[in-house]
């Protein structure tokens, strides 16, 4: 692979990882606050937001190690979804902290 390619396929899997956020902020916390799901856990005393994103992204850690070994028994979330995932969790916590 040359890193042209390389770089391609990155546009195109940050691009799905984008259009994998826009959908499931719709479902998860409309289009008011989309933070407003992720923030639940910070209104109710248990950690602060950015702690509960951690959590979440170490959850899609799990599923991806557990991926890497074996199929999913829920055939419409495969590995790629889970790393989507987590690199959107990711980016929700530079947001949050201001580093983007």
């Amino acid at each position: 692979m040359t890193r042209t390619e390389m770089i391609d396929k990155l546009r195109k899997f940050y691009d799905d990882c984008i259009a994998l956020v826009e959908k499931k902020n719709q479902d998860y916390a409309g289009m008011e606050d989309p933070f407003r799901n992720l923030e639940l856990v910070e209104k109710v005393g248990i950690c602060s937001t950015e702690e509960g994103i951690a959590v979440r992204l170490c959850d899609k850690l799990s599923r991806t190690a557990t991926l890497l070994k074996s199929e999913p028994a829920v055939a419409d979330d495969p590995l790629v979804d889970s790393l989507k995932d987590s690199c959107n969790y990711n980016a929700f916590i530079a947001i949050r902290k201001g580093l983007v």
